[in-house]
């Protein structure tokens, strides 16, 4: 399942979630990045913190709408209409648009990815050109992973969810939000995407074409999210384009190590230069920050739940207690740790919280 958002700023409805806080106004540039975070990080802003943790809710907010009840007649859709999309998940803020893919977006991805007709990636395999699926550039070198690419451009004409892509429906709703703020109120505006794992790439791949699209600041919060493109992607986005993305992880989560596990931005000196040559070369983008969840009193101390360190009430309660290198954890927004097991079973013994509790009935 994909998790991602698009906001624009000012949003539609100032209600919901967790609420920006009133030094926001002030402050946005700096949240944005305008700074690349710098001085923010460790220790970490509070304000940045808050509006890392709202739009993670955001993101998770697609999964608590998701209906994996394999006897609903509605499996793999989503509960909601976009009209009452946050309302309905105890949250008030107004979503314009909603999309949902029923399909595992995985499956299309590691079908897609070993496709070697040459016609949507490369014939060795490696990453696909933007601009041969519909997206913009004018440097033919920037590759970015064909199954990506794929996900992000491909619509299924037989589906009423599925008629137009991704990026008609992200492009179309963010011109018309644009509109409707920019050029008939006057108001300054930017655009903020959130994603967690595949949703993170394809909320990055997202940035890369709004910013392509038009001149307007877009920056991108990752949860989780895997490496998406080659060193002249990650080149262009943030120099080129000037986008701005934090990536928050939890470093024991394998997620944010793939694609490109042998080849990519942390590989030294000649092997690097070497390695940008072949096509499993990936480079992240942006700037990262990085969580531990063996700081957390509340989890439990094991090296094999990968879906535990991967998941993204994982994420938002350790950015919760994260103060910074050497700091205690200590949580601060008084969200519930227990939202952890909401879909696991991750939290210590002790605490008394049931694995896997979340059900429509007991959501609140």
């Amino acid at each position: 399942m994909t998790s991602a958002t698009t906001q624009i700023l000012p949003p539609a409805s100032n209600s919901g979630l967790q609420q920006p806080r009133d030094d926001l106004p002030s402050l946005w540039r700096d949240v944005a990045g305008r700074d690349n975070w710098a001085g923010m990080l460790d220790p970490i802003d509070p304000l940045l913190r808050a509006e890392l943790m709202r739009y993670g809710e955001f993101a998770q907010a697609c999964y608590d709408a998701f209906d994996f009840d394999p006897y609903s007649r509605y499996c793999g859709g989503c509960k909601y209409t976009p009209r009452c999309f946050f309302e309905s998940l105890g949250k008030g803020t107004l979503a314009t648009r909603s999309r949902v893919t029923s399909t595992p977006p995985w499956t299309s991805l590691l079908a897609r990815h070993g496709d070697r007709s040459g016609k949507d990636c490369r014939p060795d395999g490696g990453p696909a050109a933007g601009a041969r699926r519909g997206i913009p550039t004018p440097d033919r070198s920037v590759k970015v992973m064909a199954g990506f690419v794929n996900l992000y451009t491909d619509k299924n004409t037989a589906d009423r969810y599925s008629k137009y892509s991704v990026r008609e429906q992200v492009l179309a709703e963010v011109r018309r939000q644009v509109l409707r703020y920019a050029e008939e109120r006057g108001e300054e505006v930017s655009i903020s995407i959130t994603g967690h794992s595949l949703g993170s790439a394809l909320a990055t791949l997202s940035a890369y074409d709004l910013a392509e699209e038009r001149v307007l600041p877009v920056t991108v919060y990752s949860f989780a999210g895997p490496r998406l493109g080659n060193e002249s992607f990650k080149d262009r986005f943030e120099k080129a384009l000037g986008l701005k993305c934090l990536r928050v992880l939890n470093v024991h989560d394998v997620v944010p190590t793939v694609p490109g596990v042998v080849i990519n931005e942390d590989t030294p000196g000649l092997l690097r230069s070497a390695g940008a040559l072949i096509p499993w070369s990936y480079w992240h983008v942006g700037v990262k920050l990085a969580l531990d969840y063996r700081r957390s009193p509340f989890l439990q101390d094991t090296k094999f739940d990968f879906f535990g360190f991967h998941n993204l009430e994982t994420h938002l309660h350790l950015l919760d207690g994260h103060h910074g290198t050497g700091r205690s954890f200590a949580m601060v927004s008084g969200r519930d740790p227990a939202l952890v097991n909401k879909s696991l079973d991750f939290l210590k013994e002790e605490h008394m919280v049931p694995p896997k509790w979340r059900q429509d009935a007991n959501r609140d």
